[in-house]
């Protein structure tokens, strides 16, 4: 007898496609996968709904704002509203990650409620020296460059052999992951500063509270010459790279113009925000991100990136805060990041599936099978095949909702959807062969997520 049987639901298959299934689960993997309505301990009917991989978000920062252990807490019931079964948090400091990571581990897997792994940020020749380390011993193999520091982490992060995040560190990251065969993906924030900081001389004391303005301090083109530079560097090292929230449509022109660059191992992100955002939202500053929301034609040119496989993951960049911590007033005054994990799936089904005739499978990819295969997670995660981990999200496209930040279960007391309808929403998860979601309301507050070495 099985735990859970999944019955007569649309399901999701490694092709990209669904068919009526049915999905038998047992100590927490999925045992069962057929026609058969077999005896289990609890009967699920899917009748008429669509049977996907949980959702893995690559992209988030808990831990910013708020306590490690307390964003672990909340924004782990958010990712599990949304659909999300696994994330992956970034996290950065000058230390040597061998002393502190273990702790925080322990911190996070006592207060989660779903799976996650880490990306640790490169920011000292300490970090190089150990990253193997760090691969064998902690099983991470995914890390950040924020070029966002270029020439700044000595100063803000009190490092004495803090690098300088320029090309020549890029190159050389590269060069040593595949020189000497280290099982790394090397994430990169692509902003050539040096353009968005003489723009920040050229607008300063003339700066006005809005994300047209923002998106003059950072602008598409800045973005997308780091991004073209970036893969050339990874391409001629033979390292793998992944680009995390790609915002401009000026970039994926640019990659269309250049496939090439997309032949070694590459995966593009681009985040909800941009698909689905403009610099004319009603949210204002409270969308202030890094990169920025940009002008509303940027929104399709990402939208067909995604048709034609330029853009192949997503990830939310969700950096939950208070209103009170974000601003208010002068543009100085507002912190980039906002929360948004929850609503990746419903703005891809209404935004893409309803609007834009995209193809559902397409997007089930995009959110887990894809990010799954970049990560070191495929097949256990993003998979609905037999003796895979029981992660999973049951979606109805029909059903309609007005957001509203009160029932996406995060920290957060401000959406930039809010009062936005969207259709198409999840209505279940499961992790780990136990339902902790229905219909919004988180089920099983006992059950704890595992930190996955990858």
């Amino acid at each position: 007898m099985y735990d859970i049987l999944i019955k007569n639901g649309y399901v999701y298959d490694s092709n990209g496609g669904f068919s009526k299934t049915n999905l038998g689960i047992d100590n927490g993997k999925i045992e069962y996968v057929g026609k058969e309505e077999l005896e289990a301990k609890q009967i699920i009917s899917a009748e008429g709904k669509y049977v996907v991989p949980g959702a893995i978000d690559p992209h988030t920062h808990f831990g910013i704002y708020e306590p490690w252990e307390k964003d672990f807490y909340s924004e782990s019931r958010a990712a599990a509203t949304g659909g999300i079964t696994t994330v992956i948090n970034f996290y950065r400091e000058k230390e040597s990650y061998l002393n502190t990571l273990p702790e925080l581990i322990k911190r996070a897997e006592e207060n989660s409620i779903i799976d996650f792994g880490l990306h640790l940020g490169l920011l000292t020749d300490n970090h190089i020296n150990e990253l193997k380390k760090y691969t064998e011993d902690l099983g991470v193999s995914s890390f950040k460059i924020y070029t966002n520091y270029m020439g700044k982490v000595k100063d803000k992060f009190n490092a004495e052999d803090g690098l300088n995040l320029d090309d020549g560190d890029l190159d050389y990251i590269f060069r040593k992951t595949s020189d000497e065969d280290i099982n790394a993906r090397i994430c990169v924030h692509c902003e050539n500063m040096e353009i968005s900081r003489r723009l920040a001389k050229v607008y300063s004391g003339n700066e006005e509270p809005t994300l047209d303005f923002h998106d003059k301090m950072s602008p598409d083109y800045a973005e997308t010459e780091s991004v073209l530079s970036t893969l050339y560097l990874a391409k001629n090292a033979n390292a793998k790279v992944y680009i995390v929230h790609v915002s401009s449509g000026s970039t994926i022109k640019a990659l269309e113009a250049n496939e090439d660059l997309l032949d070694n191992d590459v995966f593009i992100e681009t985040c909800p925000h941009y698909l689905a955002q403009d610099i004319e939202s009603d949210a204002g500053l409270k969308a202030k991100v890094n990169p920025p929301i940009r002008e509303k034609q940027n929104n399709e040119i990402i939208w067909q990136g995604i048709k034609k496989g330029i853009v192949n993951t997503i990830g939310s960049d969700h950096c939950n805060l208070m209103l009170s911590k974000k601003g208010k007033g002068e543009y100085k005054d507002f912190m980039p990041g906002f929360g948004g994990l929850t609503l990746t799936y419903p703005i891809l089904i209404s935004e893409g599936y309803h609007k834009r005739n995209m193809d559902l499978g397409k997007l089930v990819k995009l959110t887990s099978e894809n990010v799954a295969k970049s990560y070191n997670l495929y097949p256990q995660k993003g998979s609905l095949e037999v003796g895979t981990d029981a992660d999973i999200c049951i979606l109805d496209l029909e059903k309609e909702k007005k957001v509203s930040y009160k029932e996406l279960n995060s920290s957060s007391d401000f959406s930039i959807y809010e009062g936005r309808t969207f259709k198409g929403w999840p209505i279940l998860t499961i992790s780990n062969g136990q339902v902790i979601m229905k219909d919004g309301k988180i089920e099983n507050n006992e059950v704890r997520g595992r930190y996955i070495k990858r």
